[in-house]
């Protein structure tokens, strides 16, 4: 990525230029995933920087900003390319538009995402202090953001990390205890995907999920919590693995003592999906997300899939459709998975033991918990021949345009304000030159006319310029091609600043030279 890029960047959507990118090498980049239209979906902004001292790839996407500012967690993960990078930002930000959406929180949808395999800082073997220096830059590249994304705890990340964040920006959430925060987020996630799990069995005719046989996928923070309330749910066997032999080291020894034998543990290798292919109950992915593709899907044998993982289907249009084509009955993630973001959406609040606001989501008594919610589109998509992902989502999208009953839609105010673009700068400077060239030549006498003309010469210069760099960005610059060099507008920066330089010096002689 281009030292350009150290300043926050931007795309953002807009109704008359479809994609507006705020440097031309990002403009590309845009117009793909906007023709493409498997995953962008008219996102009101992308933001991103490379850490200025870390050369870390840090980005904040803010997808719908009706209902509030985007809100969501700050993934910590490794991405096999930008587009990777780009893909999984945009993804999981409009999950988190459902997400909130269907919660009926104030909220609109966003999500952090930090490349750990760029820069230096959050790679096995980086200190302690280069780690902590990558979130604070987080934390002022979201200072910076001016309100529209407001960040929290996410996978990769951890309380040490939120709190080197919020040395540095307001916005922020899963702040730690210690600060006044809700802390790691975790355990409630992990209760409310056991509630959209224990909806799914009574659409089924089952009363509990006392003697059921599960399989976790992932055994991080929200998997080791997910087994634990599996556990005191009655279960009768889980199957868990994980990548980590670490993690996996932890959760044995957290369950040992008391569960031994009542649990497997099993350490799987990367791309390896071979637990959701076991004879069980249900199946519960808790780890990485597009993990239900068509090539999963025709060896699964459960008859439930319902985990807190984000973005499981490979394809949401279609993989869904898979799904109930054999009669696997998938709950939404961004429905099952709510609480974690619930549990710290309203921080500001203050805390309270058994909070019914927190408690409600989790109930039975509420409309809109997350049991009564997965019953009725489970309910519903059973009696239309539909799928549970089509009708979450088109319930999510009805709410997800409701706008904040104070603020209106304030988020995409703030984004507006971040629009004006490089080559906007250019054309903005070219119209003042031509105009103090026009009030020279039209007001005094000849002896000005020749300060009039330098000021026309600077600004064709810069028209010329903006050309060659936008040229120069269409054939030079692919960032899906690997293979391809990249180029920098370093050059037509120091051009730039040259002819600048010459022209006011000129004015300079000029003006001296007048009697």
């Amino acid at each position: 990525m281009s030292s350009n890029l150290i300043k926050p960047s931007i795309l953002s959507h807009s109704p008359k230029r479809r994609v507006i990118a705020s440097h031309p090498i990002l403009q590309p980049i845009g117009d793909y995933f906007f023709q493409e239209g498997i995953d962008f979906d008219k996102h009101e902004g992308i933001f991103g920087q490379i850490g200025p001292k870390s050369g870390v790839l840090q980005g904040a996407f803010a997808h719908r900003t009706c209902r509030g500012a985007a809100a969501g967690g700050a993934r910590n993960w490794s991405y096999n390319s930008i587009e990777d990078w780009f893909r999984d930002g945009i993804r999981l930000s409009r999950a988190m538009t459902h997400k909130n959406a269907l919660a009926e929180l104030w909220w609109g949808g966003g999500k952090g995402v930090i490349a750990r395999n760029s820069g230096v800082g959050l790679e096995e073997g980086d200190t302690p202090l280069q780690r902590r220096l990558v979130f604070e830059e987080y934390g002022l590249f979201i200072s910076s953001l001016k309100g529209c994304y407001v960040t929290a705890e996410d996978v990769g990340t951890k309380d040490e990390d939120m709190s080197a964040i919020f040395s540095k920006t307001r916005f922020t959430t899963c702040i730690p205890p210690g600060f006044g925060g809700s802390g790691n987020p975790s355990s409630p996630t992990a209760r409310g995907v056991v509630r959209a799990l224990e909806a799914a069995f009574s659409h089924i005719g089952r009363k509990s999920l006392e003697g059921a046989t599960i399989a976790v996928q992932g055994v991080g923070h929200v998997g080791s919590n997910f087994i634990q309330f599996l556990l005191e749910k009655r279960v009768k066997r889980i199957i868990a693995c994980d990548v980590d032999p670490q993690k996996l080291q932890v959760a044995e020894k957290r369950f040992k003592e008391f569960y031994d034998g009542k649990i497997e543990f099993r350490l799987t290798k990367q791309n390896d999906h071979s637990l959701l292919f076991e004879d069980v109950d249900a199946v519960s992915p808790c780890g990485i997300g597009n993990i239900l593709t068509p090539q999963t899907i025709k060896n699964i044998k459960t008859n439930i899939v319902c985990g807190a993982a984000n973005n499981q289907l490979g394809d949401p249009a279609k993989d869904d459709k898979l799904l109930a084509e054999r009669g696997i009955i998938y709950v939404p993630d961004f429905l099952a998975n709510r609480m974690g973001i619930v549990n710290c959406a309203d921080e500001q609040y203050g805390y309270i033991d058994d909070d019914p606001f927190i408690e409600k989501h989790l109930g039975d008594s509420w409309e809109n918990s997350i049991y009564n919610c997965t019953k009725l589109i489970l309910d519903k998509a059973k009696a239309t021949k539909r799928t549970p992902q089509e009708i979450a989502v088109e319930l999510a999208e009805q709410k997800s345009f409701v706008e904040h009953p104070i603020r209106g839609h304030r988020g995409i105010q703030i984004i507006e304000t971040r629009q004006r673009t490089f080559e906007g700068a250019y054309g903005r400077t070219c119209l003042s030159s031509f105009g103090f060239a026009l009030i020279i030549l039209r007001i005094f006498d000849e002896d000005f006319y020749t300060i009039g003309f330098v000021y026309i010469a600077f600004g064709v210069a810069l028209l010329i310029i903006s050309a060659l760099r936008i040229r120069n960005n269409i054939e030079n610059f692919d960032i899906f091609e690997k293979n391809k060099p990249f180029v920098t507008s370093g050059g037509y920066v120091a051009l730039t600043s040259g002819i600048a330089l010459l022209t006011y010096l000129a004015l300079l002689v000029m003006i001296l030279r007048m009697d």
